[in-house]
Protein backbone atom coordinates (compact mmCIF):
# COMPACT_ATOMS: atom_id res chain seq x y z
CA UNK A 1 0.00 0.00 0.00
CA UNK A 2 1.34 3.20 -1.33
CA UNK A 3 2.05 6.55 0.80
CA UNK A 4 -1.20 8.32 -0.99
CA UNK A 5 -3.64 5.17 -0.34
CA UNK A 6 -2.32 5.74 3.44
CA UNK A 7 -3.57 8.74 3.56
CA UNK A 8 -6.50 8.56 1.87
CA UNK A 9 -7.58 5.81 4.47
CA UNK A 10 -6.60 8.47 7.27
CA UNK A 11 -8.51 11.18 5.59
CA UNK A 12 -11.95 9.05 4.92
CA UNK A 13 -12.73 9.06 8.36
CA UNK A 14 -12.36 12.74 9.12
CA UNK A 15 -14.90 12.92 6.17
CA UNK A 16 -17.46 11.80 8.55
CA UNK A 17 -17.10 14.67 10.52
CA UNK A 18 -18.86 17.22 8.52
CA UNK A 19 -22.16 16.20 8.83
CA UNK A 20 -21.84 16.20 12.69
CA UNK A 21 -20.23 19.72 12.59
CA UNK A 22 -23.31 20.82 9.78
CA UNK A 23 -25.20 19.20 12.27
CA UNK A 24 -24.10 20.98 15.46
CA UNK A 25 -24.21 24.09 14.02
CA UNK A 26 -27.75 23.87 12.97
CA UNK A 27 -28.59 23.31 16.47
CA UNK A 28 -27.30 26.27 17.91
CA UNK A 29 -29.26 28.44 15.67
CA UNK A 30 -31.89 30.23 17.69
CA UNK A 31 -34.86 29.32 15.81
CA UNK A 32 -33.43 25.82 15.93
CA UNK A 33 -32.71 25.99 19.90
CA UNK A 34 -35.82 27.64 20.50
CA UNK A 35 -38.00 24.71 18.72
CA UNK A 36 -36.12 22.28 20.84
CA UNK A 37 -37.21 24.14 23.94
CA UNK A 38 -40.67 24.32 22.33
CA UNK A 39 -40.93 20.52 21.95
CA UNK A 40 -39.39 19.71 24.65
CA UNK A 41 -42.27 21.73 27.27
CA UNK A 42 -44.97 19.94 24.47
CA UNK A 43 -43.93 16.61 25.15
CA UNK A 44 -43.04 17.16 29.08
CA UNK A 45 -47.01 18.54 29.64
CA UNK A 46 -48.68 15.46 27.12
CA UNK A 47 -46.95 13.16 29.83
CA UNK A 48 -47.60 15.00 32.73
CA UNK A 49 -51.04 17.28 32.57
CA UNK A 50 -53.68 15.48 31.33
CA UNK A 51 -55.50 16.81 28.24
CA UNK A 52 -59.02 16.33 29.08
CA UNK A 53 -58.07 18.71 32.13
CA UNK A 54 -55.97 20.86 30.43
CA UNK A 55 -56.32 22.07 26.67
CA UNK A 56 -52.88 22.17 24.83
CA UNK A 57 -52.48 24.86 22.21
CA UNK A 58 -48.62 25.14 20.92
CA UNK A 59 -47.27 28.19 19.28
CA UNK A 60 -50.34 30.35 18.49
CA UNK A 61 -49.84 33.03 16.43
CA UNK A 62 -52.19 36.26 17.20
CA UNK A 63 -53.01 39.66 15.33
CA UNK A 64 -53.72 42.46 17.98
CA UNK A 65 -53.94 46.07 17.17
CA UNK A 66 -49.85 46.50 17.04
CA UNK A 67 -49.15 43.54 14.69
CA UNK A 68 -48.81 40.22 15.52
CA UNK A 69 -47.90 37.78 18.50
CA UNK A 70 -46.37 34.46 18.85
CA UNK A 71 -47.09 32.96 21.87
CA UNK A 72 -45.29 29.46 22.40
CA UNK A 73 -47.41 27.16 24.65
CA UNK A 74 -51.45 28.28 25.82
CA UNK A 75 -53.30 25.68 28.52
CA UNK A 76 -57.05 26.44 28.85
CA UNK A 77 -58.30 24.75 32.14
CA UNK A 78 -61.11 25.60 34.46
CA UNK A 79 -57.98 26.48 36.89
CA UNK A 80 -57.09 29.39 34.41
CA UNK A 81 -55.22 29.94 30.90
CA UNK A 82 -51.69 29.10 31.42
CA UNK A 83 -49.72 31.57 28.79
CA UNK A 84 -45.90 29.98 28.35
CA UNK A 85 -42.87 31.37 27.12
CA UNK A 86 -40.00 29.07 26.64
CA UNK A 87 -36.31 29.66 26.91
CA UNK A 88 -34.12 27.23 25.60
CA UNK A 89 -30.76 28.40 27.50
CA UNK A 90 -27.43 27.44 29.08
CA UNK A 91 -24.76 29.28 31.39
CA UNK A 92 -26.17 31.13 34.22
CA UNK A 93 -28.92 33.33 33.58
CA UNK A 94 -29.09 36.62 36.09
CA UNK A 95 -32.38 39.36 35.79
CA UNK A 96 -35.10 40.85 38.33
CA UNK A 97 -38.60 40.98 37.88
CA UNK A 98 -38.77 44.71 36.65
CA UNK A 99 -35.58 44.53 34.65
CA UNK A 100 -35.66 45.34 30.66
CA UNK A 101 -33.07 42.85 29.95
CA UNK A 102 -31.60 39.83 31.72
CA UNK A 103 -28.19 38.47 31.28
CA UNK A 104 -26.82 35.16 30.29
CA UNK A 105 -23.41 34.28 31.40
CA UNK A 106 -21.05 31.58 29.40
CA UNK A 107 -17.53 31.23 31.63
CA UNK A 108 -16.40 34.77 30.48
CA UNK A 109 -18.80 35.49 27.39
CA UNK A 110 -22.43 37.91 28.35
CA UNK A 111 -24.99 38.69 26.11
CA UNK A 112 -28.49 40.44 27.14
CA UNK A 113 -31.61 39.52 25.79
CA UNK A 114 -35.59 40.48 26.46
CA UNK A 115 -36.99 40.19 30.17
CA UNK A 116 -38.93 37.19 29.07
CA UNK A 117 -41.73 37.81 31.88
CA UNK A 118 -41.95 41.30 30.17
CA UNK A 119 -42.41 39.63 26.62
CA UNK A 120 -44.96 37.30 27.63
CA UNK A 121 -47.23 40.01 29.34
CA UNK A 122 -47.81 41.12 25.76
CA UNK A 123 -48.92 37.67 25.05
CA UNK A 124 -51.26 37.88 28.03
CA UNK A 125 -52.93 41.10 26.80
CA UNK A 126 -53.65 39.63 23.26
CA UNK A 127 -55.58 36.93 25.15
CA UNK A 128 -57.07 39.02 27.31
CA UNK A 129 -58.40 41.55 24.64
CA UNK A 130 -59.23 38.30 22.15
CA UNK A 131 -61.54 35.75 25.40
CA UNK A 132 -62.37 38.93 27.04
CA UNK A 133 -61.32 37.95 30.67
CA UNK A 134 -60.21 39.60 33.35
CA UNK A 135 -56.28 39.54 34.08
CA UNK A 136 -56.78 37.12 37.08
CA UNK A 137 -58.40 34.41 35.03
CA UNK A 138 -54.62 34.33 33.61
CA UNK A 139 -51.41 32.42 34.79
CA UNK A 140 -48.08 33.60 32.70
CA UNK A 141 -45.38 31.22 33.17
CA UNK A 142 -41.63 31.32 32.14
CA UNK A 143 -39.63 27.86 31.48
CA UNK A 144 -36.47 27.52 30.94
CA UNK A 145 -35.76 23.93 29.06
CA UNK A 146 -31.66 24.13 28.61
CA UNK A 147 -29.29 23.71 31.66
CA UNK A 148 -29.50 27.04 32.69
CA UNK A 149 -28.87 28.14 36.10
CA UNK A 150 -31.14 30.55 37.61
CA UNK A 151 -28.48 33.60 39.70
CA UNK A 152 -30.71 35.85 40.82
CA UNK A 153 -33.97 35.20 43.05
CA UNK A 154 -36.27 34.75 40.78
CA UNK A 155 -40.74 34.74 40.85
CA UNK A 156 -42.08 31.63 41.23
CA UNK A 157 -43.60 31.82 37.67
CA UNK A 158 -40.06 31.63 36.55
CA UNK A 159 -39.72 27.45 36.48
CA UNK A 160 -37.38 25.02 34.75
CA UNK A 161 -38.75 22.34 32.16
CA UNK A 162 -38.59 19.69 35.37
CA UNK A 163 -40.95 21.44 37.59
CA UNK A 164 -42.99 23.67 35.27
CA UNK A 165 -45.73 21.33 35.67
CA UNK A 166 -46.08 20.96 39.24
CA UNK A 167 -46.49 24.79 38.65
CA UNK A 168 -49.70 24.16 36.80
CA UNK A 169 -51.03 22.03 38.95
CA UNK A 170 -50.72 23.82 42.30
CA UNK A 171 -53.58 26.30 41.23
CA UNK A 172 -56.18 23.89 42.30
CA UNK A 173 -59.38 26.65 42.67
CA UNK A 174 -61.58 26.85 39.53
CA UNK A 175 -62.15 30.29 38.03
CA UNK A 176 -63.57 28.94 35.08
CA UNK A 177 -66.56 26.71 34.12
CA UNK A 178 -66.30 23.97 31.52
CA UNK A 179 -68.78 26.13 29.17
CA UNK A 180 -65.79 28.72 29.36
CA UNK A 181 -62.94 26.42 28.66
CA UNK A 182 -64.52 25.01 25.71
CA UNK A 183 -65.28 28.84 24.39
CA UNK A 184 -61.86 30.15 25.08
CA UNK A 185 -60.50 27.26 22.94
CA UNK A 186 -63.10 27.97 19.56
CA UNK A 187 -61.62 31.19 20.21
CA UNK A 188 -58.42 30.67 20.09
CA UNK A 189 -58.50 27.85 17.63
CA UNK A 190 -60.30 30.26 14.77
CA UNK A 191 -58.40 33.38 15.40
CA UNK A 192 -54.86 31.98 15.77
CA UNK A 193 -52.74 32.45 12.00
CA UNK A 194 -51.72 29.18 10.15
CA UNK A 195 -48.30 28.21 11.65
CA UNK A 196 -46.70 28.58 8.43
CA UNK A 197 -43.41 29.85 7.06
CA UNK A 198 -45.02 32.87 5.80
CA UNK A 199 -46.76 33.62 9.10
CA UNK A 200 -43.36 33.45 10.83
CA UNK A 201 -41.46 35.56 8.45
CA UNK A 202 -44.31 38.38 8.96
CA UNK A 203 -44.36 37.89 12.46
CA UNK A 204 -40.15 38.72 12.37
CA UNK A 205 -40.87 41.62 10.30
CA UNK A 206 -43.53 42.89 12.34
CA UNK A 207 -40.83 42.81 15.32
CA UNK A 208 -38.27 44.04 13.30
CA UNK A 209 -40.44 47.27 12.57
CA UNK A 210 -41.76 47.59 16.25
CA UNK A 211 -38.49 47.31 17.64
CA UNK A 212 -36.57 49.21 15.22
CA UNK A 213 -34.40 46.82 13.64
CA UNK A 214 -33.69 46.27 9.99
CA UNK A 215 -33.85 42.82 7.94
CA UNK A 216 -29.96 41.53 8.26
CA UNK A 217 -28.53 41.75 4.08
CA UNK A 218 -28.10 37.82 4.65
CA UNK A 219 -31.87 37.89 4.19
CA UNK A 220 -32.02 39.55 0.83
CA UNK A 221 -32.50 37.45 -2.08
CA UNK A 222 -35.44 35.58 -3.31
CA UNK A 223 -37.40 32.09 -3.80
CA UNK A 224 -35.98 29.06 -1.60
CA UNK A 225 -32.82 30.58 -0.90
CA UNK A 226 -33.95 33.24 0.93
CA UNK A 227 -36.13 30.98 2.62
CA UNK A 228 -33.18 29.07 3.83
CA UNK A 229 -31.26 32.65 4.52
CA UNK A 230 -34.56 33.33 6.67
CA UNK A 231 -34.19 29.59 8.74
CA UNK A 232 -30.40 30.49 8.93
CA UNK A 233 -29.29 26.99 6.91
CA UNK A 234 -27.46 29.03 4.75
CA UNK A 235 -25.23 29.67 7.66
CA UNK A 236 -24.81 26.78 8.15
CA UNK A 237 -24.07 25.24 4.08
CA UNK A 238 -21.43 28.28 4.02
CA UNK A 239 -19.88 26.38 6.96
CA UNK A 240 -19.81 23.00 5.35
CA UNK A 241 -18.71 23.99 2.62
CA UNK A 242 -15.76 26.19 3.85
CA UNK A 243 -15.05 22.66 6.03
CA UNK A 244 -14.47 20.49 2.73
CA UNK A 245 -12.75 22.97 1.54
CA UNK A 246 -10.18 23.05 4.38
CA UNK A 247 -10.22 19.06 4.34
CA UNK A 248 -9.76 19.28 0.74
CA UNK A 249 -6.62 21.51 1.12
CA UNK A 250 -5.01 19.11 3.77
CA UNK A 251 -5.56 16.66 1.50
CA UNK A 252 -3.65 17.82 -1.27
CA UNK A 253 -0.63 19.87 1.01
CA UNK A 254 -0.24 17.10 2.66
CA UNK A 255 -0.07 14.59 -0.70
CA UNK A 256 2.57 17.25 -1.92
CA UNK A 257 4.40 17.36 1.22
CA UNK A 258 4.89 13.16 1.32
CA UNK A 259 5.39 13.20 -2.82
CA UNK A 260 9.38 13.27 -1.94
CA UNK A 261 9.49 10.84 0.76
CA UNK A 262 7.14 8.49 -1.16
CA UNK A 263 9.86 8.52 -4.17
CA UNK A 264 12.41 7.85 -2.22
CA UNK A 265 10.93 4.94 -0.18
CA UNK A 266 9.59 3.69 -3.31
CA UNK A 267 11.56 4.53 -5.85
CA UNK A 268 13.07 1.01 -6.50
CA UNK A 269 16.44 -0.29 -6.94
CA UNK A 270 19.14 1.14 -9.36
CA UNK A 271 20.04 -2.21 -12.07
CA UNK A 272 24.25 -1.81 -12.13
CA UNK A 273 25.90 -3.99 -14.33
CA UNK A 274 27.18 -7.16 -13.93
CA UNK A 275 30.72 -7.20 -11.89
CA UNK A 276 33.46 -8.74 -14.42
CA UNK A 277 30.82 -8.90 -17.11
CA UNK A 278 31.75 -9.28 -20.72
CA UNK A 279 30.51 -6.49 -23.26
CA UNK A 280 28.37 -8.22 -25.77
CA UNK A 281 29.20 -7.33 -29.42
CA UNK A 282 26.72 -6.10 -31.68
CA UNK A 283 24.86 -8.75 -33.43
CA UNK A 284 23.18 -8.49 -36.58
CA UNK A 285 21.07 -11.45 -38.41
CA UNK A 286 23.62 -14.16 -40.16
CA UNK A 287 26.35 -13.35 -37.98
CA UNK A 288 27.88 -15.51 -34.78
CA UNK A 289 28.86 -14.03 -32.06
CA UNK A 290 32.33 -15.49 -31.01
CA UNK A 291 32.22 -16.18 -27.22
CA UNK A 292 36.07 -16.02 -25.68
CA UNK A 293 37.32 -16.69 -21.82
CA UNK A 294 40.81 -15.56 -20.83
CA UNK A 295 42.54 -18.57 -20.34
CA UNK A 296 44.26 -19.50 -17.23
CA UNK A 297 47.44 -17.78 -16.64
CA UNK A 298 48.63 -20.67 -14.24
CA UNK A 299 49.20 -24.35 -14.54
CA UNK A 300 47.63 -26.38 -11.68
CA UNK A 301 49.17 -29.87 -11.00
CA UNK A 302 48.63 -32.11 -8.67
CA UNK A 303 51.33 -31.81 -5.82
CA UNK A 304 52.58 -35.77 -5.44
CA UNK A 305 53.37 -35.34 -1.82
CA UNK A 306 50.72 -34.26 -0.32
CA UNK A 307 48.03 -34.67 -2.93
CA UNK A 308 46.79 -31.05 -3.14
CA UNK A 309 46.87 -28.92 -6.34
CA UNK A 310 49.68 -26.15 -6.16
CA UNK A 311 50.11 -23.00 -8.76
CA UNK A 312 52.85 -22.83 -11.15
CA UNK A 313 53.71 -19.78 -13.17
CA UNK A 314 52.60 -20.94 -17.14
CA UNK A 315 56.24 -21.87 -19.20
CA UNK A 316 57.34 -19.58 -21.98
CA UNK A 317 55.34 -22.18 -24.39
CA UNK A 318 52.20 -21.76 -22.78
CA UNK A 319 52.45 -17.77 -23.29
CA UNK A 320 52.71 -17.72 -26.51
CA UNK A 321 49.99 -20.10 -27.18
CA UNK A 322 47.64 -18.11 -24.90
CA UNK A 323 48.72 -14.57 -27.25
CA UNK A 324 48.35 -16.47 -30.22
CA UNK A 325 44.37 -17.68 -29.20
CA UNK A 326 43.64 -13.91 -27.45
CA UNK A 327 45.18 -12.55 -30.93
CA UNK A 328 42.96 -15.27 -33.22
CA UNK A 329 39.81 -14.52 -31.47
CA UNK A 330 40.46 -10.95 -31.95
CA UNK A 331 40.67 -11.21 -35.43
CA UNK A 332 37.69 -13.56 -36.11
CA UNK A 333 35.31 -10.73 -33.92
CA UNK A 334 36.64 -8.32 -35.86
CA UNK A 335 35.50 -9.84 -39.32
CA UNK A 336 32.55 -11.03 -38.20
CA UNK A 337 31.19 -6.97 -36.57
CA UNK A 338 30.01 -5.31 -39.23
CA UNK A 339 32.03 -1.44 -39.76
CA UNK A 340 29.89 1.19 -38.32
Amino acid sequence: MDTFTLLGEFIKPLLWLLPLIALLQIFKLPAVKGWFGERRVAGKGERTLPSSIYRPFHDVTLSDDVGTTQIDHVYVSTFGVFVIETKHMTGWIFGGERDAEWTQTIYRKKSRFQNPLRQNIRHTKALETLLHLPPARFHPLVVFTGNATLKTDMPANVCMLRNFDAYIRSFMAPVLSQQDVDEICRKIEGSRLASTHATRKAHIADLNRRHGQKPSPSKRGSGAFRNAMDAGLGIVLLKLVVGLVIVLSLTVGLKSVLRPFQRALGGGAVDTPARNALPVPHQTPGTAVLQTTRPPTTTTIQDSSTGTPALHPPTAAERRESERQSDEAVRILEASTPEM
